[in-house]
């Protein structure tokens, strides 16, 4: 027995020893430290997905602002100041994205290997760029508006009425997807049969990113490749009532000569990149505000006073967006609100390969290493942002001033990501935010069921890095329908 122990000691030794050599780093001197970790390969994964705000504090502290962790078979440098997260931002030849940008298109979109390349995707990514800028935005702002306007009012006529009680996510998620796919697809597109398949695929988009064996996740490629199946058969069908942003895009990639199924590949993505932050956006705003004492209360106040000023100043205007009121008008606290429930529920990363050998933070970080912006680190910073954990709407009212170390932060809030890897889509999907709750509320009386419960809805960390997180976790509602106009 005895030698029997003494065997397996000695084989878990060289097993132990065989793995130290096959992943010791040639050159470890002046590299940022390493959050430690005791299971290979999992690495800090574990923690990450329980409590990453506490894992990324704990490292700040011990270490600073530049740190690598290892988790999923993955090893990341992390950058979590708004100075280093500047120094990244502004020199994109060293730390550059576009790599990023066609490997995802390849590994979590699965667009083929052949197209995703700049030579292919490059005009299609620059035509969305210029025509999601403010000054091209405002036709989809309208046409969002009145998609908005009549998937609220179904909303009402299903759930409103007989003292109904119901989640809140079922008068939000709903709605908000639906309106989104009519601005850009039209009505021909068969947008309550992609719901759920875009979901699935929508919650394992992270590991679809990671190392994690692909037959681990054949649920979310499924559902991935049976949205492209129903995209693919939209566009093999007229569908003259789409946007012209879809009609243009759409004719590059003919003129490109690509086949149907690149073209639903594309659109696919699109639809991930207009869909992932709506719903959730529209249902933090509103579950984040129905927590507070005032409730809904002062934001709603707001919107029906601009509204009724803009009609009194416009008797003769038959408003057929349903959103010009609110394009037109001045919204202090409405802005600051999205903004404040961006900044508390988003965690975005934006991802970087280095392309020579640099320093940063004072530590050397090679050519070949992948550098994450962690900018939700900005967010929770409790020297910039003051009680950083609390939802607060008025925070970005007037002059407000966001510092550190005794000087102004200009980038103290960064949902969209920074530098060369901004959303593109970020001029849209605030004024998006900003039409859909100004409709809803104007149309839709909500109040918790009952204002003594303790279910409040956490923040999902299952989506990390990918912008806004969902929720855990739901509040329960009662809808009434208020005045129409």
């Amino acid at each position: 027995m005895d030698r029997d122990k003494v065997i397996l000691a000695i084989i878990g030794l060289i097993t132990f020893s065989i793995y130290k050599i096959l992943n010791k780093d040639d050159d470890e001197s002046g590299r940022p430290p390493l959050v430690k970790y005791r299971i290979p390969w999992l690495g800090s994964a574990i923690e990450l997905g329980k409590d990453p705000d506490a894992v990324f504090q704990k490292a700040m502290q011990a270490f600073g602002p530049v740190f690598r962790i290892k988790a999923a078979g993955q090893e990341y440098t992390y950058i979590t100041s708004p100075d280093t997260i500047s120094a990244v931002y502004r020199d994109a030849k060293t730390f550059e994205y576009s790599p990023i940008r066609y490997e995802m298109a390849e590994v979590i979109m699965g667009m083929p290997k052949h197209l995703s390349d700049p030579i292919h995707l490059g005009p299609l990514f620059k035509f969305q760029y210029d025509n999601l800028s403010p000054q091209n935005v405002h036709k989809l702002h309208e046409r969002f508006g009145m998609f908005a306007y009549e998937c609220i009012q179904k909303t009402l006529d299903d759930f409103c009425g007989d003292n109904k009680i119901t989640k809140l996510l079922s008068v939000t998620r709903s709605p908000a997807y639906d309106a989104m796919q009519y601005t850009f697809f039209g009505k021909t597109y068969p947008t309550r049969e992609s719901y759920e398949l875009f979901r699935t695929f929508d919650q394992g988009f992270l590991m679809l990113q990671t190392s994690i064996p692909r037959f681990l996740l054949r649920k979310y490629i499924n559902a991935r490749e049976r949205l492209i199946k129903l995209t693919e058969g939209y566009i093999a069908k007229p569908h003259d009532d789409c946007s012209e942003f879809i009609q243009e895009v759409e004719r590059l990639a003919n003129e490109a000569k690509w086949s149907s199924r690149d073209i639903a590949n594309f659109f696919t993505g699109d639809i991930w990149a207009f869909q992932s932050n709506t719903m959730q956006g529209v249902y933090w705003i509103i579950a984040l505000q129905l927590q507070k004492p005032e409730g809904l209360t002062k934001i709603i106040e707001e919107i029906d006073a601009e509204r009724d000023t803009w009609i009194r100043n416009n008797p003769r205007i038959q408003d057929e967006t349903r959103c010009r009121w609110i394009l037109e008008g001045s919204f202090p606290l409405l802005t600051s609100t999205i903004q404040e429930s961006l900044r508390y529920a988003s965690a975005s990363f934006s991802i970087r390969i280095v392309r020579k050998e640099t320093t940063l933070g004072g530590y050397r970080i090679r050519e070949g290493d992948y550098v994450i912006c962690n900018t939700r680190c900005v967010h929770m910073d409790d020297e910039i942002h003051k009680n950083p954990t609390e939802f607060i709407p008025e925070r970005y009212l007037g002059t407000a001033k966001f510092m550190k170390n005794g000087r102004i932060v200009p980038n103290h809030t960064m949902p969209f990501g920074g530098g060369v890897s901004m959303c593109e889509g970020r001029h849209f999907a605030t004024g998006e935010l900003k039409i859909f709750i100004a409709l809803f509320l104007s149309l839709v009386g909500v109040e918790l069921a009952d204002p003594s419960c303790s279910e409040r809805p956490q923040l999902d960390w299952g989506h990390l890095g990918t912008g806004l997180l969902p929720p855990k976790g739901d509040l329960s509602v009662r809808i009434t329908r208020r005045a129409t106009y």
